[in-house]
Order: structure tokens, then C-alpha cells, then sequence
């Protein structure tokens, strides 16, 4: 849910609403770099770290319908290169070319979603950010913060504040 590149500090927090405070808390005073850890979506994380709509949807748009040109344009130039008319149906049979097309349209949607998917979510990431805590895949909440410094000391004030469990320097 953001980059946690760097040196910072991380917050644990036991319950989700200290953790939506605290993000709230580091937006407000103009804080970069924050990255949340869920042990479950949360909604309320999404919408306190400000989090903009996901274009998948329209990944997914553009390869369904680049499937169904394709399909339709596979089907059209086959019928045009062999000319194979039978029993006196029409060389340009319109309807049976859409079968292929609805089935490009599946196929590749579901390739342009898959793919979009992997490369918004940052799920092809080949090593585990330095923020990470196990505690996070079971019951705890954490937010990592990027900084250095005088913002450092701020950010640490900011999550004791709102009440972390443990705040921790990383790098």
C-alpha cells in the first residue's frame, strides 16, 4: 500500500482503528512515504491513506476488447484467405465470427486483468520489504513510515501517541 524504501519507522498496533488514527494523524502532518500492513483487507486503511481507484478495471476493458477485434479480425481473414464456401452459406457469415470474438473477449480480458493485477498490487516484488513483521499475517496492524532525522522523532511521537503497542527504527 506504498513504498517503504529506506530507513524509518514502523509502528505495531494491536487494533485497526489506532492504526486508521495514526495514518490520518501522519497525513495530516504532511508525511510521505507511509505503507500500512493488514492481516485482512481493510477498507478504512484504503480510504486513510488516501488510496486513488485501481485502473484494473480499464486493463481489463482494453484487453477484452482488443480480444474481441482480434477475434473477429482472426475469423474474418481466415474465411477471406481459403474461401472454403459450403453447402451456399455466404463467404462473410458474420454471426459464427463473434463465437471466436466472445471467446478472444474472455481470454484476453482475463490476461490483461492477471497481468494488470500482478503489476499494480506490486505483487511481483522478489524480496519482502524490511518494514515486514510476521505479526502482520495474524493480528497485528503496522505502519511503516519513510524517514530520516528530525522526521523521524515526529513520526515516532505521532504513532506513541495514537497509541502503538511498538514503534521500531528500520532500515
Amino acid at each position: 500500500m506504498g513504498k517503504a524504501d529506506g530507513p524509518g519507522i514502523l509502528g505495531v498496533f494491536k487494533y485497526l482503528d489506532q492504526c486508521t488514527a495514526a495514518i490520518r494523524e501522519l497525513r495530516a502532518a504532511r508525511m510521505d512515504g507511509i505503507e500500512a500492513f493488514s492481516p485482512v483487507a481493510s477498507h478504512e486503511i484504503e480510504e486513510a491513506l488516501g488510496s486513488k481507484p485501481s485502473p484494473l478495471g480499464y486493463a481489463t476493458l482494453i484487453g477484452a476488447v482488443a480480444g474481441l477485434v482480434g477475434g473477429v479480425s482472426l475469423a474474418a481473414y481466415a474465411a477471406m484467405s481459403y474461401k472454403l464456401i459450403t453447402q451456399g452459406k455466404p463467404l462473410w457469415a458474420w454471426l459464427p465470427w463473434f463465437v471466436i470474438g466472445f471467446e478472444c473477449t474472455i481470454l484476453f480480458g482475463c490476461l490483461a486483468n492477471f497481468l494488470s493485477m500482478l503489476i499494480f498490487s506490486g505483487l511481483a516484488r522478489f524480496r519482502r520489504s524490511p518494514a515486514y513483521d510476521e505479526r502482520f499475517s495474524v493480528d497485528a496492524f503496522g505502519v511503516f513510515v519513510a524517514c530520516r532525522g528530525e522526521e523521524a522523532e515526529k513520526v515516532k511521537a505521532i504513532l506513541e501517541q495514537q497509541g502503538a503497542a511498538e514503534v521500531h527504527e528500520r532500515s
